[in-house]
C-alpha cells in the first residue's frame, strides 16, 4: 500500500501540483489574450500613424502642385516640398513613414492636364518586412487586409491606398475591401512609370505602397484652362479644368467635349462681331447634343427687352436655342439623363434694333431616356468669329 504524502494544508503533493498545473494556465491563458489585445491595440495605432502621415503629405503635395504648375507628370521629393518658403508641411514632419521609407510623390498627367495625384514611401536599404512581421503580418492577404483597416482612418473617401505587387497587380484599397486598377486608371497618360516604383520584398514579392487621388476628386483646384480650338476629339473636362474654343468666321464650331449625366458645366459665349441681319427666329442659334439634331424634341422659352418691345416667347426646336444673330450669352449646361437642359442671359446685337437687347432663356430636351455623350457642336445663324469658354462645374 501506497500512503499519501501531505503537505502542511493537509493536500497530497498530486492535489497541489494539479491545483498549481490549473492556475499556471489560467495565468497563461490570461497572459496570451492580454498580449493579442496589445498587439491589436498597437496595430490599431499603428495603422492610425499612417494614415495621418500619407494623409498629411498627400495634401501639402497637392497644394504645392498647384503652386509649381508642372507641364508634365513629375515626381517631388518631401524633402523639397518641406523646404519651400510657403512651408506646406511643418517643421516637425519626419519626411518618413512608418515603415522608414522615405517619402516622395508624384503628379502624373492625362490628355495634356494632372490627372492624378500619388505619394508613396521609397525603402531605399530599409527592411520593411521587418516592421510587418513584428505586427504578425507575414502573407500578402494580411498586407492588403491591414490597408484596408488604415483606409478607414483616412478623413476623406476619395483618398485610397494603394498596394502595388511586382509593378503590375494594383490593389485599390477602401474601408470594408478593396479592388483591382490598371496603370491607365491610376495614372493616366503616365502609365509607364509603374515600371520605376521603388519596391521592397515581403513574402516572395516585391510591394509598393502609398496613397493616391484623381486630380477632380482632391477637393484642391486652381484653373486650368485647356485650349481644344483644334482638338480632333472628344476631351472628358474634369471638375475645375476650363476649354476655350477659338473660331473665326464660322458657321458651326463642335465643342469636342465628352460629358456624362451628372455633370454641370457654365458656358460663355462670346461674339467680336459688329453687324448682321434682323431678328428673326431663323437667327436662332444652336446647341446640337451629340453633334445632331432631334426632331421637335426640345422646347424654348424667352423672355426679352429690346429698343422697341418687352416680350417672351415659346418654341419647339430640334436641338438646345439659344438667341440671336450676334449673340454674347452665359448659360448653364445641365446633363442628367432624364434631365437635360441649357438657361442662361443673353445680350444679342447685329439685328435691327438699337443696343441693346437683354433675354433670359431656358430649353429643355425633352428627351428623359437618351444620353448626352458629347456636349455637341454650336450652330450660328451666320458666320461669326469669337471664343468659347466651357467649365465643368461638377
Amino acid at each position: 500500500m501506497f500512503t499519501k504524502i501531505k503537505n502542511n494544508k493537509g493536500f497530497s503533493l498530486i492535489e497541489t501540483a494539479l491545483v498549481l498545473l490549473v492556475v499556471s494556465a489560467s495565468i497563461f491563458a490570461f497572459v496570451s489574450i492580454n498580449n493579442l489585445q496589445v498587439q491589436k491595440t498597437a496595430l490599431e495605432n499603428y495603422s492610425k500613424d499612417i494614415a495621418s502621415t500619407y494623409q498629411t503629405f498627400l495634401d501639402a503635395f497637392i497644394k504645392y502642385v498647384q503652386k509649381v504648375n508642372p507641364a508634365t507628370s513629375t515626381t517631388y521629393t518631401c524633402t523639397t516640398i518641406k523646404a519651400d518658403p510657403d512651408r506646406f508641411l511643418p517643421d516637425s514632419f519626419p519626411c518618413t513613414d512608418s515603415f522608414g521609407q522615405s517619402l516622395k510623390g508624384r503628379v502624373s498627367f492625362k490628355n495634356g492636364v494632372i490627372y492624378s495625384y500619388f505619394v508613396y514611401g521609397d525603402p531605399g536599404s530599409v527592411n520593411v518586412s521587418n516592421y510587418l512581421n513584428a505586427f504578425n503580418i507575414k502573407i500578402p492577404v494580411q498586407l492588403i487586409n491591414f490597408f484596408i483597416q488604415t483606409t478607414g482612418n483616412l478623413s476623406d473617401i476619395n483618398k485610397k491606398f494603394l498596394v502595388i505587387q511586382n509593378r503590375t497587380t494594383i490593389y485599390q484599397t477602401t474601408p470594408t475591401g478593396y479592388a483591382t486598377a490598371s496603370a491607365f486608371d491610376i495614372f493616366g497618360d503616365d502609365n509607364t512609370f509603374i515600371s520605376s516604383l521603388p519596391i521592397f520584398n515581403f513574402a516572395g514579392q516585391n510591394y509598393t505602397i502609398g496613397l493616391w487621388s484623381l486630380y477632380g476628386a482632391s477637393g484642391v483646384y486652381t484653373l486650368r484652362r485647356v485650349n481644344l480650338t483644334n482638338a480632333t476629339s472628344d476631351y472628358m473636362l474634369q471638375v475645375g479644368e476650363e476649354a476655350i474654343i477659338n473660331f473665326t468666321n464660322a458657321r458651326s464650331v463642335p465643342l469636342r467635349i465628352a460629358t456624362q449625366s451628372g455633370t454641370y458645366y457654365e458656358c460663355h459665349l462670346v461674339s467680336s462681331n459688329t453687324g448682321g441681319r434682323t431678328g428673326a427666329t431663323s437667327n436662332f442659334g444652336f446647341l446640337n447634343p451629340n453633334n445632331t439634331t432631334y426632331s421637335n424634341a426640345f422646347v424654348y422659352a424667352n423672355i426679352y427687352r429690346d429698343s422697341n418691345v418687352q416680350g417672351s416667347t415659346y418654341f419647339t426646336f430640334s436641338a438646345f436655342a439659344f438667341p440671336f444673330a450676334f449673340s454674347n450669352s452665359v448659360f448653364y449646361i445641365i446633363n442628367f439623363t432624364q434631365y437635360k437642359n441649357i438657361k442662361g442671359l443673353y445680350e444679342m446685337y447685329g439685328v435691327s434694333i438699337l443696343f441693346p437687347g437683354v433675354g433670359i432663356f431656358s430649353t429643355d430636351w425633352q428627351d428623359t431616356t437618351t444620353p448626352w455623350t458629347s456636349l455637341g457642336t454650336l450652330a450660328f445663324p451666320q458666320s461669326t468669329s469669337g471664343y468659347i469658354l466651357v467649365r465643368r462645374l461638377v
